[in-house]
């Protein structure tokens, strides 16, 4: 046979087998976006004034503490809008010692008196920019967590300017589960007890809050009530002031415990 011939059919033949190896679809299959394949497509908006404000109420609440400790008769420390804290003393505190406190504190705070007994203390914009960017971080930490509970394949969790977030989840059908666990408030809070309420509907004592204890029920595997707590309303610890905590079991009580509390920031 020619050569050119035998050539030619074998340039046919490649090209046969190509055609076919192409066509065969591939094991793994091709994901498809929102636009062909459905699913959900959320814009979240992160609350960060009230991030915000709950820095600021834990930052009052250890101020006033050390302002105690150093012997000034402390009236009130409280948030004074989004810029800082506004301290209230029942006589006119020592300059020197206002400020050493404050500074130990934050070391680039700005603090002024505004008149003989209340001072005012600011807190630098490059503290509070940091403050809107951890809120925001801790938000798309928290929904990355509760997106791998769906299994979705190649979710999408971006931010959209300076406090929006963009989730797109391609295929989802249980929409409205998703809806409802992305956008839960979750907060982590650790609180002192204060005392054993005597009845579920008893009165708590001023500063305090009624909570109500859970625990597994070992035949059933059930939840049930363990009785009510008064607590301290303010936390001792929250989230945001921790890198990692662990629950774990105590072997000699059974209950659990926090352990390997670490301060996010020095």
């Amino acid at each position: 046979m020619d050569r050119a011939l035998l050539f030619k059919l074998g340039i046919i033949v490649v090209v046969v087998i190509a055609s076919v190896v192409l066509a065969i679809p591939p094991r793994e299959k091709v994901h498809l976006g929102l636009d062909l394949q459905g699913g959900l497509h959320l814009l979240l908006e992160v609350q960060v004034d009230k991030a915000i404000e709950r820095t600021l109420e834990r930052r009052a609440e250890a101020l006033r503490r050390d302002l105690v400790a150093k012997g000034l008769t402390v009236v009130a420390v409280e948030p004074n809008g989004l810029q800082g804290l506004r301290l209230v003393f029942s006589k006119p505190p020592e300059r020197s010692v206002v400020e050493e406190v404050v500074r130990n504190q934050d070391p680039s705070s700005e603090v002024r008196q505004q008149a003989p007994e209340v001072w005012l203390y600011n807190v630098s914009a490059t503290e509070i920019q940091h403050f809107r960017a951890s809120a925001v971080d801790q938000a798309l930490e928290k929904i990355r967590n509760r997106i791998d509970a769906f299994g979705v394949s190649e979710p999408s969790i971006s931010r959209e300017g300076t406090q929006r977030i963009v989730v797109q989840l391609p295929g989802l059908t249980d929409t409205k589960r998703a809806i409802d666990l992305i956008g839960q408030t979750a907060q982590l809070e650790l609180k002192m007890v204060h005392s054993q309420a005597s009845s579920p509907t008893a009165t708590p004592p001023p500063g305090t809050q009624l909570l109500f204890m859970k625990k597994k029920d070992p035949r059933s595997g059930q939840l049930v009530d363990a009785g009510a707590y008064f607590v301290e309303r303010r936390a001792a610890v929250s989230g945001d002031m921790l890198a990692d905590a662990r629950a774990v079991p105590d072997q000699s009580t059974a209950q659990y415990y926090v352990e390997d509390l670490r301060a996010r920031h020095p």
